[in-house]
């Protein structure tokens, strides 16, 4: 069985007794706080709009674009937590039920996010937003690390959220800054190759003309949540050993015996070594977030 089905069995079942629970969960009234979350914007409005998202990351880029007039939360609001394997509760479909406007990421990385929407009061059209991709994104969830996807979301995001033009292009021009830094960094990593432990960050890499030296037999055995068999790990050894590989990218949220080998091999053989994170850090936003992640690539290339 594929990572995304026991994914979303994982979120199907349990989530049933969550839903049987969320019709009780009105009642805890009004003026119940969503505890879980992590608040993005800090309003002082009286009647500020709502928004709840499935991650951290676009509950950021939608306060930024509203500003004082809106209050954005995340169900998954931690780094650490799994938007594949969580497990939604009755105050999360509160929180839900109360949003003026809901952005969900899509592409089946937040399949519990979908469920709790659909159990929620009917919204206007347009206040469910799913943020997808264009159709040459193959499908890779993370679009966040993509400047060009995440330019095609704000006004998307805008619209949704009644934000005025001036701020949809105020925010969209911090994007562009990001894409003709990277633009610019494109003379020092084109050329230059990767190795992945996860797909996360494989749109910022290509966008910098990288090219991705992930043996297709390791990706397999990530997507399966399997082991790499011995002879693809011998294979990704003799990349490192052999300088085949100009940086390893791996997560930090997550590791297992094999991907701290594979950290170990690059330590040993010189290749750098970048942990990123999968999701927004805590207390960051999306754009220091992502900047820090150019100036690591410049700092290890150079």
């Amino acid at each position: 069985m594929s990572k995304t089905a026991r994914s979303l069995l994982r979120v199907w079942l349990p989530l049933a007794a969550t839903l049987a629970l969320a019709s009780s969960a009105v009642y805890l009234g009004q003026n119940t706080q969503f505890l879980s979350a992590r608040p993005t914007s800090t309003d002082n409005a009286a009647n500020p709009l709502r928004i709840t998202t499935s991650v951290a990351v676009w509950a950021d880029i939608a306060a930024k674009i509203g500003g004082k007039r809106v209050v954005a939360t995340a169900i998954v609001s931690k780094p650490g937590q799994d938007p594949h394997s969580y497990v939604a509760t009755a105050r999360d479909q509160l929180a839900v039920n109360q949003a003026t406007v809901t952005i969900a990421n899509g592409l089946d990385y937040d399949a519990f996010f979908s469920i709790l929407t659909s159990a929620a009061p009917a919204k206007p059209q347009g206040h469910n937003l799913v943020i997808g991709c264009l159709p040459v994104c193959n499908q890779n969830p993370h679009v966040w690390y993509s400047f060009s996807q995440v330019a095609q979301a704000v006004p998307k995001i805008g619209r949704a959220i009644g934000a005025s033009a001036s701020q949809v292009a105020n925010y969209g021009q911090r994007i562009s800054k990001l894409e003709s830094r990277a633009r610019s960094l494109r003379t020092l990593s084109k050329g230059k190759s990767y190795l992945l432990t996860e797909s996360f960050a494989s749109y910022l890499l290509q966008d910098l003309g990288m090219t991705d030296a992930t043996p297709v037999g390791f990706k397999a055995a990530v997507e399966n949540e399997q082991d790499a068999s011995p002879l693809v790990m011998s294979g990704i050894h003799d990349l490192l050993k052999l300088h085949k590989v100009s940086v390893l990218v791996t997560n930090a949220q997550t590791s297992n015996p094999q991907t701290l080998l594979l950290t170990t091999w690059a330590k040993a053989a010189g290749v750098p070594v970048l942990s990123w994170s999968e999701l927004l850090p805590a207390h960051q936003s999306y754009l220091s977030w992502m900047s820090a992640n150019l100036s690591d690539i410049e700092g290890v290339l150079k």
